[in-house]
């Protein structure tokens, strides 16, 4: 039976990277999330939004020094309940792929469950490039592969960076802009 090859390919270059932060180690404390939408190889959107989190979860080392964000700068950010509606409209039914795909999982999970909503997005599947990549750090990997990654761990740069690695990874090596930016 014949395969149609572009259908498989499109399955593999049409996805959404995704990467949160977290103010506190609790997963539930995520106050960032960053997403990119990538169609046929191409980035044609990006979501990114700051997240207020839950007070009662705001306890341990505070990652401030990471993140350069801190409780005070989130006073008026949405919740991750309001966030999590707009997400999911922004990733539909298309395939997620994160770096240290596991932490993304479970703040998912575990945000969803604090909020007490039905989790939607893990239905679509997650790759994890830092599997791909054997293990390797998200700033090692941009490293080797040449992709320009400017400020770690803001989620918006963190999800883009990861978009053009798993593009890398599964060998993608067009260079044609057609309506967006050609991932490299």
């Amino acid at each position: 039976e014949p395969i149609d090859i572009r259908q498989k390919y499109m399955k593999r270059t049409s996805f959404v990277a995704i990467d949160f932060e977290h103010l506190y180690p609790s997963h539930e404390t995520a106050c960032e999330v960053g997403a990119v939408k990538v169609l046929d190889g191409l980035i044609v959107g990006r979501f990114y939004s700051t997240i207020k989190p839950p007070k009662e979860k705001c306890t341990g080392r505070i990652n401030s020094d990471i993140i350069g964000l801190n409780e005070e700068m989130l006073v008026s950010s949405p919740t991750f309940k309001e966030v999590y509606r707009m997400l999911c409209l922004f990733v539909g039914d298309m395939p997620l792929v994160a770096h240290h795909a596991s932490t993304e999982i479970h703040t998912l999970q575990k945000c969803t469950s604090y909020y007490n909503i039905p989790e939607a997005l893990l239905k679509n599947g997650m790759t994890d490039t830092c599997t791909m990549a054997g293990g390797k750090g998200l700033s090692v990997c941009c490293e080797e592969y040449g992709i320009t990654l400017e400020e770690h761990h803001h989620p918006l740069q963190d999800a883009e960076a990861t978009a053009r690695l798993y593009s890398a990874l599964i060998g993608e090596k067009e260079q044609r802009i057609v309506r967006g930016e050609r991932i490299k």
